[in-house]
């Protein structure tokens, strides 16, 4: 009996000491359990700031992947039907090629010889104030002939640094296709992922994404669509009344048209100044009913009936997004920069809708 007794007196001590030892350990796992969750999600963070940084210079090719992908998809799957997803594929991309890369190739060297004649025509435009003792004080003069001047060497620099750069342009191509390929042919992956990395509930992020396709059609598709309308149709007035520059002056109208208000008259209203001033009457007649036509019929009628069914781009954002987007992006900057404001303000809303 005593035995017996001695023997469960030691197992319970034996029991009470491992409950000690386990509770003083307990605490000890748990920090340095927490260490190293802090010392996996420093080097995680640093690591994503290092790939972010090394990939700054490429950013706008990821950035314009995700728009073809978004604008191209619903094309991908009907061709995927008849040709397969891999097929499919090169045939979205072979598509982007000729309607966005190909004419930049061929436009921008073409841009680069007819800057020196804009320029010269802007400050001719502007000899032709009246003297400022009678109308417009001196400094304002200077002012504007220094505007015009740097106007001219900023658009010359862009066209020349995009051929400076054709080798990182290359770079950037090619990243740009193998991301757009990958999205093309691995959608439901890609969307997986997409979902995960959202800091949102499951029907939030969907409904987010959902969000960010009405965005970049609003963007690209509605105000996209009349800038290139109205730029193409400036561009072919002036080539048929032979009036040098017309490839910059339509680029320049190209972008005003993402100026809200204003827009294109703010390029064809000198146009047409100039060539009245020039002594060329018929071509100034016909900039003034040409661009009559781009202010009202297409701003008044075009416009809404395509923002009506895309949707529309507020006016504030178009203009921050040219403020933004061209010093950073470059001629690419023109419809980046609205998009991007308008997925800023629209994570901020999922944000305040999501936690608040």
């Amino acid at each position: 009996m005593i035995s017996k007794g001695h023997h469960r007196l030691n197992s319970t001590n034996s029991y009470s000491q491992s409950k000690t030892f386990y509770i003083k350990k307990q605490p000890a796992i748990e920090v340095k359990r927490g260490f190293d969750k802090l010392l996996a999600s420093i080097v995680i963070v640093v690591l994503a700031l290092f790939l972010a940084y090394a990939l700054t210079p490429y950013i706008t090719a990821f950035f314009t992947a995700i728009i073809f992908f978004t604008l191209f998809n619903s094309t991908h799957s009907l061709l995927s039907r008849y040709f397969g997803k891999q097929i499919a594929a090169g045939l979205v991309i072979v598509l982007t090629i000729l309607i966005a890369v190909l004419p930049l190739i061929l436009l921008i060297p073409a841009m680069l010889g007819q800057v020196g004649p804009v320029a010269s025509q802007a400050s001719e435009l502007i000899s032709m104030i009246p003297d400022p003792d009678t109308s417009i004080p001196s400094n304002i003069r200077d002012f504007l002939s220094s505007q015009i001047s740097s106007a001219a060497t900023f658009l010359r620099g862009l066209l020349i640094s995009a051929i400076q750069s054709l080798g990182s342009a290359t770079v950037s191509l090619i990243i740009t296709y193998f991301t757009l390929y990958y999205l093309l042919t691995n959608k439901e992956r890609a969307g997986e992922i997409t979902l995960k990395i959202i800091p949102f509930k499951k029907e939030s992020a969907i409904r987010l994404i959902e969000e960010f396709k009405r965005v970049t059609y609003s963007t690209i598709v509605a105000t996209g669509v009349v800038a290139l309308v109205q730029s193409a149709i400036f561009t072919a007035t002036l080539f048929l009344l032979r009036i040098d520059g017309a490839l910059i002056w339509g680029l320049l109208a190209l972008i005003a048209s993402f100026i809200p208000v204003a827009g294109i008259p703010f390029v064809w209203i000198p146009a047409m100044i100039l060539q009245f001033a020039q002594g060329n009457m018929i071509a100034a007649i016909c900039i003034l009913i040409v661009g009559l036509i781009l202010s009202n019929v297409v701003d008044n009628l075009l416009r809404p009936f395509i923002q009506k069914r895309i949707g529309a781009l507020h006016p504030l954002t178009s203009l921050l997004g040219l403020i933004i987007g061209l010093p950073f992006f470059g001629m690419a900057g023109v419809v980046v920069g609205p998009l991007l404001i308008s997925y800023f303000l629209l994570l901020v809303r999922m944000y305040r809708e999501e936690y608040f």
